[in-house]
């Protein structure tokens, strides 16, 4: 998702919720013309290694404390302009091309893959996707789903001008998802924003589980306190 911020903007969210580190790029603009702008924070339990950044991603590899195998993961912002949406897929491709490791893509990648993430407006044709579709398919990565509302961006219209799209996902190879099983992205609320923010949750299925045993215990306990009165 882009920041739409500056990188002294930024500087002043560092360290919190623990987040002692962070790379930023500059969004383009100023005022309500901002566009763009990526950021990175992480804590400094987690060792990242940047591979490359630009306008558009920040790639970077992932070494995790318990030393079990390095994975990729990009942050990725598509380009806004039509005429310009092919530059993005060359950009992945050009990605796809730098590493042979697990590799998690993720963020605004400003187009939708198929008719049904594209509510009002018109409709959408295999032309306006293939690209898209092509780079994913050539990358080997495949859509992780998400849990929540179905689109993550609204032009903020009423009625029959609203328009909405499922414009941010998360994106990966198979062995990157065979090593995160428990995996799940989970669109937040908008706040202040045309877009939602997207959860990436690594232990998202193995906490869902968790409260729902914990609520079957509950109500088993509930039970045999009524039938014991």
């Amino acid at each position: 998702m882009e920041t739409r911020k500056k990188k002294v903007e930024l500087n002043r969210i560092r360290g919190r919720g623990g987040l002692h580190n962070i790379l930023e790029i500059d969004c383009e603009g100023d005022g309500r013309q901002r566009s763009g702008g990526l950021a990175v924070m992480w804590g400094n339990s987690l060792v990242l290694e940047v591979s490359s950044m630009s306008p558009n991603h920040i790639d970077f590899i992932v070494r995790p404390p318990d030393q079990t195998r390095p994975w990729r993961v990009t942050g990725f912002y598509g380009c806004p302009d039509v005429a310009n949406k092919h530059k993005s897929w060359e950009l992945l491709n050009r990605l796809g091309q730098a590493h042979q490791m697990p590799w998690l893509v993720c963020g605004d990648f400003n187009h939708i893959l198929e008719q049904k993430e594209n509510l009002g407006g018109l409709p959408v044709t295999y032309a306006q996707v293939r690209g898209f579709q092509d780079s994913l398919q050539l990358n080997e990565l495949f859509d992780l789903g998400f849990v929540g509302y179905a689109f993550t961006w609204s032009n903020n219209q009423v009625g029959e001008a609203n328009k909405q799209e499922r414009l941010d996902r998360a994106v990966a190879t198979i062995d990157w998802k065979e090593a995160s099983p428990e995996v799940i992205v989970c669109h937040l609320n908008r706040y202040r924003s045309d877009h939602c923010p997207i959860l990436v949750d690594m232990d998202g299925a193995r906490k869902q589980k968790r409260k729902w045993l914990d609520r079957r215990s509950l109500g088993t306990t509930e039970g045999s306190g009524s039938s014991s009165r």
